[in-house]
């Protein structure tokens, strides 16, 4: 598989805002910073890894709001 660009691992959740860091924290554990252990991956697998809830997430990116419906 021939990546060319980053990736970028968004996470939306419906926490409070106390959450969301320890949730982001936990998340970049799970994450392999260089990809599979087959070796394959000539670069860092995951770019960037943001957890955000609703309001974070519109703060942040204002382009793109959510709504809860």
């Amino acid at each position: 598989m021939n990546v060319d660009k980053p990736i970028l691992y968004l996470c939306l959740v419906e926490v409070e805002d106390a959450l969301v860091s320890r949730i982001m924290k936990e998340l970049k554990a799970l994450l392999p910073e260089d990809g599979p252990k087959s070796g394959q991956w000539a670069r860092r697998f995951v770019a960037t890894c943001l957890v955000a809830n609703a309001e974070h997430w519109n703060l942040s990116f204002p382009q793109w709001r959510v709504t809860r419906s």
